[in-house]
């Protein structure tokens, strides 16, 4: 299982990188890298995750926040190197978020989304 060594080597170094807590407004004291995801901040995981497909199916595409466990093989590896460059670069397209505050951010942008929720700060369904 050395790839599996490595790919939480990898991902444990994005963490890191990323500030080893969960980064969610208003405060959240979670730091076990178990209970932590990497979070897209502007969403577009599932498009970048297909870069990384096998036979055209996203990897880890089970649902919310399943980037990091349900990966398979030399891909999720490939994966995760990605994010780590881009984060050593600077880029501020991820964050790290809690498993539960990473749901709770799905469920309000899948909110907001709607068009009769458009434009109310904060929105309604996120109270």
């Amino acid at each position: 299982m050395i790839g599996a060594r490595k790919k939480k080597a990898v991902r444990l170094q994005i963490i890191e990188a990323l500030g080893g807590r969960c980064m969610w407004p208003g405060g959240c004291d979670v730091t076990d890298p178990d209970m932590l995801q990497v979070d897209h901040v502007n969403g577009g995981g599932g498009r970048e995750r297909k870069l990384f497909s096998f036979r055209g199916q996203a990897v880890g595409a089970s649902g919310v926040g399943s980037d990091h466990y349900n990966m398979s093989g030399n891909r999720s590896s490939d994966y995760y190197k990605h994010i780590l460059g881009r984060v050593l670069e600077g880029s501020k397209d991820y964050q790290i978020l809690c498993a539960n505050h990473n749901s709770k951010k799905y469920v309000i942008d899948r909110c907001c989304k709607r068009k009769e929720n458009r434009g109310k700060v904060p929105c309604p369904c996120a109270a």
